[in-house]
């Protein structure tokens, strides 16, 4: 009889099931990944505030937001 039928018709146990160890590894991995996916998207998010904050705000020694036809940037 094929395996599919085991347990079912023949009075015999079926296979139990795959270890917790297997389980428990998919899900820490799951865990990790989504971690670095909330990190990511924190760091992401930081990064375009300093960044948008930067274009308000220029630092005083730099002039990197003014380009070399620009009229309103003093050297």
């Amino acid at each position: 009889m094929s395996e599919r039928y085991t347990g079912r018709h023949t009075g015999t146990r079926p296979t139990p099931p795959p270890p917790k160890d297997r389980r428990t590894l998919k899900r820490a991995a799951l865990w990790v990944l989504m971690s670095a996916c909330v990190v990511f998207i924190i760091w992401t998010a930081w990064a375009a505030i300093v960044g948008w904050n930067n274009l308000d705000n220029p630092p005083p020694d730099e002039d990197h937001l003014c380009s070399g036809q620009s009229r309103t940037c003093e050297p």
